[in-house]
């Protein structure tokens, strides 16, 4: 799993699904494989990765959260 902007390119370039880690968490949320998605973005948010408010808020808002 990458989450590098030149490997996705390269992905998308070999007909390679790509999903990102945010991805893996709601995916993780909507498997109920999680209970809770938000917990782990702030975790993730905290250790230093970008995410966008907004955007953070209308995806796990997609998920019910």
């Amino acid at each position: 799993m990458l989450d590098d902007r030149a490997a996705r390119r390269c992905a998308v370039a070999h007909n390679v699904s790509v999903i990102g880690t945010l991805g893996v968490v709601l995916r993780s949320k909507t498997n109920h494989q999680i209970e809770n998605a938000r917990p782990l973005v702030k975790q993730l948010i905290a250790a230093g990765m970008f995410l966008d408010d907004e955007f953070v808020d209308r995806v796990l808002a997609s998920i019910g959260e």
